[in-house]
């Protein structure tokens, strides 16, 4: 039974990712579409006027998902030292001369 719960909590979990995936494909497709019905309707010639800022945007994420990888990686670290750490504390070795 245990096995079953842990392994429908994964199959859950890759479905909100997949899910997620999706909504933000939909959601860029839509917004990257967005620029010419504006250009249109302002009557600019340039119909890719937002492209220059979805860059910068872009650029922005990349910079902000690659500082929350480091971030995670550096904090998963330092929690296995310490409870590695702490392991050796309680076992007593630093209390030995």
């Amino acid at each position: 039974m245990r096995i079953q719960y842990t392994l429908g909590n994964k199959v859950r979990s890759l479905a909100w990712i997949m899910g997620t995936v999706v909504l933000l494909a939909i959601v860029g497709g839509t917004i990257v579409d967005i620029d010419h019905p504006i250009a249109w309707l302002l009557a600019l010639p340039d119909g890719r006027f937002l492209m220059p800022y979805f860059a910068v945007a872009g650029g922005v994420l990349l910079l902000a998902g690659l500082g929350f990888l480091i971030t995670c990686l550096c904090r998963y670290t330092w929690i296995r030292f310490l409870k590695k750490l702490y392991s050796r504390q309680q076992a007593g070795e630093f209390d030995k001369p």
